[in-house]
């Protein structure tokens, strides 16, 4: 029984680590990154820059989902070629 109980402590153990760093590299990471482009942007914007302010967003927004998008369409051609059980 002290076995089982060890196991899946261990268990747990991986999946709060995991968590920790999904969360703390992931989600916060996010929000310093998106803190970064509103400062930038509104930078931009104040200092007269407005088109390039505008141009800036934009890009960034639109460059932003079409890579998430060519992320995924990847993560699904790979995820499609792994044997079964892998994925």
């Amino acid at each position: 029984m002290a076995e089982v109980c060890r196991s899946i402590e261990e268990a747990l153990d991986r999946v709060r680590r995991g968590v920790r760093l999904g969360v703390g590299t992931g989600l916060l990471g996010g929000f310093t990154t998106y803190s970064s482009f509103a400062v930038e942007t509104a930078q931009l914007v104040r200092g007269g820059a407005v088109l390039a302010g505008f141009g800036y967003a934009m890009t960034s927004v639109v460059l932003g989902l079409a890579l998430a998008a060519a992320g995924l369409a990847l993560g699904r051609r790979i995820g499609h070629r792994l044997p079964a059980g892998r994925s």
